[in-house]
C-alpha cells in the first residue's frame, strides 16, 4: 500500500519514499508526514494504528503527523484530530482506543480534536459553540445522576 509523504513525496508505507516529486494530488491516498529523517518510523506508525482504528470503527487514518519536536498527530477518516502528545504514545493510544469509539461514533460531525495529552483523561475540541453548550448540559445532567445515586 503506498502513502503520500509531506506535500509532494509517495512512499510505501513500510517506509520507502520512492517519488519525491509526485505531479499528482492522490486524494484517497492517506498523508504521512514528519521529519525526513524519520520517514520510516512514521511508516512503522502508521501500520501499528490504521488496523486498530479500524476496528474501533472509526474507518482507519486519513493522515499521521510527526512533528519536529516529537508530538504525534493523527486524523481520522471522518476528519477529527488525535492529539497524541510525544510521551507515553502508546499508552495514550490504548486510553483512546477504549474510552473515546463510542462518544466519536455517536457524535463525530460535532467534534473537532480529541486530546490526549492528560495523564488521566482527555479533552474534546467541539465544532461549534452550539455543541460545547449541549455537552456542557449533558455532562451536568450526567453528574447529577451520578450524585444521586450516592
Amino acid at each position: 500500500r503506498a502513502a503520500c509523504w509531506c506535500l509532494f513525496g509517495l512512499l510505501i508505507v513500510r517506509g520507502v519514499l520512492f517519488v519525491q516529486l509526485a505531479r499528482h494530488e492522490f486524494a484517497e491516498l492517506p498523508r504521512l508526514s514528519g521529519p525526513d529523517s524519520r520517514v520510516t518510523e512514521v511508516a512503522s506508525k502508521y501500520l501499528a494504528l490504521n488496523g486498530p482504528t479500524i476496528e474501533a470503527g472509526l474507518g482507519g487514518l486519513k493522515a499521521l503527523r510527526l512533528e519536529e519536536r516529537g508530538s504525534w498527530h493523527l486524523i481520522l477518516h471522518n476528519g477529527i484530530e488525535v492529539r497524541l502528545g510525544r510521551r507515553d504514545v502508546e499508552a495514550r493510544v490504548d486510553r483512546f482506543l477504549n474510552s473515546v469509539p463510542p462518544l466519536l461514533v455517536r457524535k463525530a460531525d460535532q467534534i473537532r480534536y480529541v486530546d490526549m495529552r492528560y495523564t488521566n483523561g482527555f479533552a474534546i475540541g467541539w465544532s461549534s459553540e452550539q455543541f460545547k453548550q449541549q455537552a456542557l448540559v449533558e455532562a451536568s445532567a450526567m453528574a447529577r445522576e451520578s450524585t444521586e445515586r450516592r
